[in-house]
């Protein structure tokens, strides 16, 4: 990858529940190779490779993905909240939810 490029990834609206997108930047990847601490935008990234492999796979687990970015200290906490209840009440008894938070 050139200095300063993007890759851009489509997210499906079954991933959030809404469709959108998202980029990752080379420093991003290098970040990740380099075991440095990750960008959101890294986690939505491996979030969507994990639900594309869940879609994939035979197994009957079940995930909902919260997506970090909606749940982010940019977001007033009104916000937040909501963000995570709509993802939480879409889930079913036997999935497991994915929500990555970073409190400090």
């Amino acid at each position: 990858m050139e200095k300063d490029s993007s890759i851009t990834i489509p997210l499906p609206v079954g991933i959030f529940g809404i469709s959108r997108k998202t980029s990752v930047l080379r420093e991003d990847i290098i970040d990740l190779c380099n075991m440095n601490e990750v960008k959101t935008f890294t986690l939505v990234a491996y979030m969507t490779y994990l639900y594309s492999s869940v879609l994939g796979s035979k197994e009957n687990i079940q995930y909902v993905f919260v997506d970090p970015s909606l749940t982010s200290v940019g977001h007033s906490q009104e916000s937040r909240v909501r963000n995570l209840c709509s993802r939480l009440m879409v889930s079913k008894i036997n999935e497991i939810v994915l929500a990555p938070f970073n409190p400090g």
